[in-house]
């Protein structure tokens, strides 16, 4: 499946913003964007297999767990971040757990700040 967000706004979450488990080949592009007070993850993608995502000047702030998560996966997992602020996460900023995923991640013209423990 493909998903495009562009000019969108996520706001007070009780979950995630963007979640995505159990999948085969989930592709998402986000486009200047924000999600912001997610009561767990920014962007929550788990048992994955093959999957593509890629933000362009989106906002990530104030998640409860990470700013984007990324677990128990399999396959291709790659990511593009540009121009993106992840902020004020009481978890991790990007994180990564639990799989076997082959994952790439490009950060470019970033901002990750205010991270917790």
């Amino acid at each position: 499946g493909s998903i495009t967000l562009q000019g969108t706004h996520i706001v007070n979450s009780g979950k995630s913003g963007l979640s995505f488990s159990r999948s085969d080949s989930v592709n998402v592009s986000a486009i200047s964007s924000a999600i912001r007070r997610a009561g767990s993850n920014g962007i929550y993608m788990a048992d994955v297999h093959g999957s593509w995502i890629e933000l362009i000047d989106v906002h990530i702030e104030g998640a409860q767990k990470d700013g984007i998560s990324v677990g128990r996966s399999n396959g291709n997992v790659y990511m593009i971040v540009n121009d993106t602020q992840i902020a004020n996460c009481l978890h991790d900023g990007v994180a990564f757990w639990k799989g076997s995923a082959t994952i790439d991640v490009v950060i470019e013209g970033s901002e990750i700040s205010g991270m917790g423990a």
